[in-house]
């Protein structure tokens, strides 16, 4: 179960029941959780997270099943498709995702297909980690397909690429560059954001962050290049 308790009003995000086989090599949950789909960063508003709609805030309500087979991990989740809330058509959500891991590298890719009334969205992504020394490198690339907008099908792409540097023990420098395209017909719209972020654990349960943005697009949006910087505490429990 994951509750946000505050700010604001109380929201459940997710809430499922998780059934493993007796030697841990399978799976099935069913309830409210996070569709699996792409890489898991913890940032909301990074442009793979935000644009594919599949993140932290917008869990649905479903079944999923997986396989963890040594290296290969593998998972199929079929949901509402209406990111939790009350269903109002018959159309399904399909996430599948599959990945290799190692203690130095990983690759995997997931597609997810969204059924609704003609209004339809397909997504696929590819994405990689690759640890070289003290730097842990994150990559991914999204493709997404809608049909059925009101300019008929539009497709976009969003990617990231990430460095993690340890720095020093507790001490972690992230280096983040992101590009979206929002329209694939159309030019000169790209938006670009790089990240500089300091994250600091002193001890167990508790990070600090201090971060700075860049953000680049068309000039005409001073929204979308907007500079910014942020400290966060977080606090797990």
């Amino acid at each position: 179960m994951d509750e946000r308790v505050a700010p604001g009003n109380a929201v459940n995000r997710e809430a499922f029941a998780l059934l493993w086989s007796k030697d841990k090599t399978a799976y099935v949950k069913a309830g409210r959780f996070v569709l699996p789909h792409g890489l898991r960063l913890e940032d909301d508003t990074a442009f793979i997270r935000q644009n594919t709609g599949i993140n932290f805030a917008t869990s649905d309500a479903g079944v999923e099943g997986g396989l963890e087979l040594g290296p290969w991990s593998t998972a199929l989740a079929v949901s509402n498709g209406t990111a939790g809330a009350a269903e109002n058509n018959r159309g399904k959500q399909f996430s599948w995702l599959t990945s290799i891991v190692h203690p130095g590298w990983r690759i995997g890719g997931s597609i997810n297909v969204n059924k609704n009334n003609g209004a339809d969205r397909k997504m696929e992504n590819t994405f990689a980690g690759l640890r070289t020394g003290i730097v842990s490198w994150l990559g991914e690339v999204s493709t997404i397909t809608d049909e059925g907008t009101p300019t008929g099908r539009r497709k976009l792409r969003a990617a990231l690429t990430e460095a993690n540097v340890e720095v020093l023990k507790g001490h972690n420098l992230k280096l983040t560059y992101e590009h979206l395209d929002p329209n694939l017909d159309l030019d000169e719209d790209e938006r670009e954001r790089y990240s500089i972020v300091w994250e600091y654990v002193p001890f167990q349960h508790t990070q600090f962050r201090l971060g700075y943005r860049d953000n680049r697009a068309p000039p005409q949006n001073n929204l979308q290049n907007a500079k910014e910087m942020f400290l966060q505490w977080h606090a797990f429990f």
